[in-house]
């Protein structure tokens, strides 16, 4: 198999000086896993600050089209309110009612005049209803207080009668046994008169307009603020969400620069704009100011900054805990990779210094060594010298063994591959290898690997040992044929006294044949009954000290032949010690 294999010793580098270098791949390794660990850690916590301000952005832009969206249904719920009081105003503007039971002065308790004047004051919610005439004459009164002619009430009525159109007044107090009446009145000229007036005053709890209360998503602090300027002071015209039963009374000096209606009554915020300022309450909020068509009324919808904090701390709580598991996950993979790195890097090492363990062990054996694959590819070798030249080294892996043996060899190997993987147990194949130069004998040795995948092979030479047989068969044929042509018989006891070695000459003169006298006992074969006790003693005691009184001496003895018969011999016996024990030959 060998004469067309190339193989030769590989130098390989002072093992000192693979640990060395072997160490310092190590450590840049690891301080390149560690710097690109590190660059995506502060990539991920430079991220994380960066989500952590969009987050903040994000919460309120979100908040303040939420709070643009509020504002303005707010608004527009109060343009309904007051477009509710003109259709009714609208009415009371084109009927004739009025006119024409003051003309007649009807007051019958059951008269259409007063059951619809009565209705209408309860389907309006006013607090009360009252008729003048153009002296300012009270004509009709339907509530629980007289009507009372104020500063206020009597420049409506005068714009009233002067203009012939509806008026609104302000908001206004009054004050009446030391109580505080807050008012609001339409006055509506009838049918274009310049004679009667029409004073609808509203009712207190309907200026304090609680439908604006309503917030339409859930929120702790969130409100609308429904104020007007009244003289220095800003007046809360709706009930407070934080101040209870302060509506129409709260108010606030107009000089209070971070309050957000202080803001939007300087004109500093566009309406829509996003406010950041204090409450009434003194608390950090932001809003969304609109302001009141066709009234001097402004609206605010606001919340508090520390319900938006909330908020936004619950979502930095999440991605605090996602940049965690992100931070974890990526350390965790860095050191399943550092781990994985020095495990295949000290696998590596160790598979070199088991290679170089080989190397140096097929440097001081015979054998040459191949792991070859089950299609029987050569995929590694090793070699003590160079063995043969009909290939060069860089050919032979990757080759089939069987492509680069010669005739028959080739199949006789690939059927001991197929019995290796077949049994898989040890194959041995002895061959010849004869060129003009010489006659080798070389012995394989064919096992499958522990993982079943490859086949080892180890090639010894056995050029010698086959010489070696050879020459000692040699030798015992001439041995043989010497002792055949003597006359004499020659016979070799081991120390148990057993036949080792029968001529031809002893088959003649004793009668047994070769293969019967090898492995008997000599007492068996030749010695009478009547010595054989002797001769037991005599023996054991020469095997013992390689001592006896026949050694080197010839004597007279009688023998027994293979037919019982006995025989005069001339007996001399010489000792003989091999692997430390003693023989006998005669």
């Amino acid at each position: 198999m060998t004469d067309n294999l190339n193989l030769s010793d590989t130098s390989k580098p002072d093992k000192n000086i693979n640990s060395t270098i072997f160490n310092t791949i190590t450590g840049q390794e690891n301080r390149r896993i560690l710097y690109f660990v590190l660059t995506i850690i502060l990539f991920v916590i430079l991220t994380g600050i960066r989500l952590v301000f969009l987050e903040k952005e994000q919460i309120i832009n979100q908040h303040h089209i939420q709070l643009q969206s509020i504002a303005t249904l707010k608004t527009e719920e109060i343009n309904h309110w007051f477009q509710g009081h003109e259709k009714n105003i609208k009415y009371l503007t084109t009927t004739s009612l009025f006119v024409n039971w003051l003309e007649s002065m009807d007051d019958t308790p059951e008269s259409l005049f007063l059951t619809t004047i009565q209705s209408l004051k309860k389907n309006l919610g006013l607090h009360s209803l009252s008729i003048l005439n153009r002296d300012r004459d009270v004509l009709y009164n339907l509530g629980q207080h007289s009507l009372k002619m104020s500063p206020q009430l009597k420049q409506v009525v005068n714009d009233a009668f002067n203009s012939r159109e509806v008026q609104f007044s302000s908001i206004y107090f009054e004050e009446r046994d030391g109580v505080i009446f807050t008012h609001f009145d339409i006055v509506i000229s009838l049918m274009g008169s310049d004679q009667y007036v029409l004073i609808m005053r509203l009712d207190e709890n309907e200026l304090r307009f609680p439908f604006i209360q309503k917030w339409p998503v859930f929120s702790n602090s969130a409100e609308a603020l429904l104020f007007k300027q009244d003289n220095k002071e800003i007046l809360f015209l709706n009930e407070l969400r934080h101040e209870r039963n302060k509506g129409l009374y709260k108010r606030i000096p107009i000089n209070n620069a971070p309050v957000l209606a202080n803001q939007v009554l300087k004109g500093e915020i566009q309406s829509g704009k996003l406010i950041h300022g204090v409450d009434y309450r003194g608390e950090a909020v932001i809003g969304v100011s609109q302001p009141i068509p066709n009234t001097d009324w402004f609206l605010i919808a606001k919340i508090d900054e520390s319900e938006i904090n909330e908020e936004f701390f619950d979502h930095i709580i999440w991605i605090l805990l996602g940049l965690s598991l992100l931070i974890f996950s990526v350390l965790s993979t860095a050191i399943i990779i550092i781990n994985q790195s020095k495990l295949n890097r000290s696998l590596s090492h160790e598979k070199e210094l088991a290679l170089d363990s080989l190397d140096s062990l097929f440097k001081i054996m015979p054998d040459q060594y191949f792991r070859v694959s089950l299609e029987g590819v050569i995929e590694d070798y090793r070699s003590q010298k160079v063995l043969s030249t009909s290939h060069s080294e860089d050919l032979i892996i990757g080759q089939k063994i069987s492509d680069i043996l010669l005739g028959k060899r080739a199949n006789q190997f690939n059927l001991k591959i197929q019995n290796t993987i077949n049994t898989r147990q040890l194959q041995t194949w002895e061959y010849e290898v004869i060129t003009k130069q010489s006659h080798e004998w070389f012995e394989a040795r064919l096992s499958l690997s522990e993982s079943n995948k490859q086949i080892i092979v180890l090639v010894r030479n056995i050029t010698s040992n086959k010489k070696a047989v050879v020459s000692l068969k040699e030798s015992e044929n001439r041995l043989r044929s010497i002792t055949d042509s003597a006359n004499d018989a020659i016979i070799m006891a081991d120390d148990e006294g057993r036949v080792s070695f029968w001529n031809t000459a002893a088959t003649k003169i004793f009668g047994y044949l070769n293969h019967e006298a090898i492995g008997s006992k000599i007492e068996q074969l030749i010695i009478p009954d009547a010595f054989k006790d002797a001769h037991n003693q005599g023996y054991s005691a020469f095997i013992k000290s390689g001592q006896a009184e026949v050694i080197a001496k010839t004597i007279d003895v009688t023998a027994q032949h293979k037919n019982g018969y006995p025989i005069s011999i001339e007996l001399s016996i010489s000792k003989l010690k091999i692997k430390n024990k003693w023989f006998s030959v005669g």
